[in-house]
């Protein structure tokens, strides 16, 4: 269905191959603008982003099949104005009966239906492809005392019933998680974070530290595939629906590759268990190059077997120490975490980390 039912005056184009950041930059930095809006509306807070980003990351999936579409408005017919988007990820090498799909619209534009008709023509899109399980995201603002909410499936935490939470809740998909945003002002006390590190020291005198903020040496690559499929199911998760992935040294080369191609800069830390020279756990941290732009906290992982050891301490306060080198003027360092992962949330706080909003996971089986 590549044509929706809109209201007069909004035009509906699916996005293809042609449309390229080159030709149509205008509507990819459109996507971005509704992003922004639409978070710091409902949640009150967002992230930057970049159009070119979007446009590479659609163009060049990862083992994944993207479809996008958005809605345009202007005045005078001349629709030139991106004011909603929606879109489809459908995993290609596992999870093949899922799909993340997600749908943005401006403030100023909802309740005119444009957001059940970009929902309908994304799970119709899921739907013919064979995918079931279907997931999608709400971000949320910092819950305030006395105010709605909808408590998840996993009974830990609560989701403030914003536009976005009303609207999936109303249409029969079901809150299973609320991840937990949290924001650490830069920068950080050195001597807290000597004193941390050291701490984490003593408890892993078997481990090293390695740093890179480039593409690491194939040996590391085929090992980190390793970290990357237990972070499909080590993470707590609620009754997503999820499945280990197939990672190997090809496919963690290429992420991180797309990383640095659209823009942006990373620090990994690495902890190598030294006894047999192989991977234990890993940081990451990563920013566009734009000044000023703040940094993402993503993926920190410690294999089950080398647990107890502080390593997810250590890693954090090794990566932030190198950030602090790399970037010195980064303002702030954000990250999210399921409300029931209470072991990283706890080393979060003894690093300054406050609670900044969050996420809604849902979910919807057809």
């Amino acid at each position: 269905m590549s044509h929706i039912r809109l209201p007069v005056g909004y035009r509906f184009i699916p996005l293809t191959a042609e449309h390229t950041y080159a030709t149509h930059q205008w509507i990819w930095d459109g996507i971005v603008d509704v992003r922004q809006e639409t978070d710091l509306h409902d949640a009150g807070w967002n992230m930057p982003g970049h159009g070119d980003g979007w446009a590479h990351e659609f163009h060049n999936p990862n083992d994944s099949i993207q479809r996008l579409g958005v809605v345009l408005h202007g005045e005078d017919g001349s629709l030139d104005t991106v004011v909603a988007y929606a879109g489809a990820d459908m995993p290609a090498t596992a999870n093949l009966t899922t799909a993340g799909l997600y749908v943005r619209v401006r403030p100023t534009h909802r309740r005119q239906g444009l957001g059940g008709s970009l929902l309908g023509w994304v799970q119709e899109i899921a739907s013919q492809a064979g995918r079931s399980a279907l997931t999608g995201t709400s971000t949320l603002p910092e819950l305030r005392p006395g105010q709605p909410s909808l408590n998840p499936a996993t009974g830990v935490g609560q989701a403030a019933l914003t536009d976005g939470v009303v609207f999936l809740s109303n249409r029969g998909w079901a809150l299973e998680q609320v991840e937990r945003r949290s924001a650490l002002t830069l920068p950080v006390d050195p001597d807290l974070l000597d004193r941390l590190l050291g701490q984490a020291q003593a408890k892993a005198q078997d481990y090293r530290i390695h740093h890179f903020d480039t593409v690491p040496a194939q040996q590391w690559l085929d090992q980190y595939a390793t970290l990357m499929s237990a972070m499909d199911t080590d993470a707590p998760s609620g009754d997503l629906e999820w499945e280990e992935d197939a990672w190997d040294g090809h496919k963690v080369r290429k992420m991180f590759q797309d990383l640095l191609d659209t823009g942006y800069a990373m620090s990994l830390v690495i902890a190598e268990h030294i006894p047999i020279g192989s991977i234990a756990g890993a940081s990451e941290l990563i920013w566009h190059k734009t000044p000023g732009y703040p940094v993402e906290q993503e993926d920190t992982i410690v294999l089950e077997e080398h647990r107890g050891h502080r390593l997810g301490m250590l890693l954090k306060v090794s990566n932030l120490q190198h950030l602090a080198r790399m970037y010195p003027q980064a303002p702030l360092v954000s990250t999210h975490n399921a409300e029931e992962n209470s072991h990283m949330l706890a080393i979060n706080i003894a690093l300054g980390f406050v609670p900044a909003g969050g996420e809604a996971e849902f979910q919807i089986r057809l």
